[in-house]
């Protein structure tokens, strides 16, 4: 649904200052992670004081090994590790449409 402002001049100007933040940001997020990347290339894992700030290097989050687990113990002879849940993706959008509710939280918006 496209909707017209009464304004249009306000409206182009609040969307260009959003998009030079956005791009802004994005340049910060990039110049950000780079040198978090060399923080952490001149650290041992562990605590260390810098300043008024500690750096916190630990090992990456461990990931559940899901076919792994499920060779050691087959839904077959384990049904009680396992639940059944609803494919979605796999459902003819006719009937999916018939069980959406409406969002709750503030209306989504993007500019494109």
């Amino acid at each position: 649904m496209t909707t017209s402002h009464a304004d249009a001049e306000p409206l182009e100007d609040l969307v260009a200052e959003y998009m030079m933040h956005k791009t802004a940001a994005a340049d910060h997020k990039q110049a950000a992670d780079r040198l978090l990347a060399m923080i952490g290339a001149s650290v041992e894992k562990g605590n260390t004081a810098v300043g008024n700030f500690t750096i916190v290097k630990s090992d990456p989050n461990r990931t559940f090994a899901t076919e792994d687990f499920e060779k050691a113990f087959p839904l077959e002879l384990n049904p009680t590790l396992y639940k059944t849940v609803v494919d979605t993706a796999a459902l003819p959008p006719k009937i999916k449409a018939q069980f959406m509710v409406p969002g709750t939280g503030d209306p989504k918006v993007a500019v494109k």
